[in-house]
């Protein structure tokens, strides 16, 4: 008999993940909007280390990435619940795939809102 190595009800590591990546996800809507009230009305939003600052905007565009991933993050679990019954596999790998998404986004809006200093 086959031994089955993905669970068939969420489990506490699993719970853990979705937790965590809401938390990371306000996290990162909470580091936005400090970025958001000190900055200027213009503010890079692209740097290349070849031409330097290549991509400029209003700052109201920081919130684009934390939207998206926001988004995303919603759209990411609320699939996963719905394939749980069906095919626990997908759910699980669409759980890790969405909280591994927040942490990349939390790691790529650091440069940005770092360059507005």
């Amino acid at each position: 008999m086959m031994k089955r190595y993905v669970p068939e009800k969420f489990t506490y590591e699993i719970l853990l993940m979705i937790i965590a990546a809401f938390v990371v996800q306000s996290g990162l809507w909470v580091y936005t909007w400090f970025a958001f009230k000190r900055a200027a009305d213009i503010i890079p939003l692209h740097y290349s280390i070849y031409f330097g600052t290549d991509f400029i905007g209003s700052k109201s565009k920081l919130f684009i990435l934390p939207g998206a991933a926001g988004i995303f993050l919603l759209v990411d679990f609320s699939l996963a619940f719905i394939f749980k019954k069906k095919d626990p596999f997908i759910s699980l790998l669409l759980i890790i795939a969405g909280a591994c998404l927040q942490i990349v986004t939390f790691a790529a809006s650091i440069p940005i809102i770092q360059n507005i200093r």
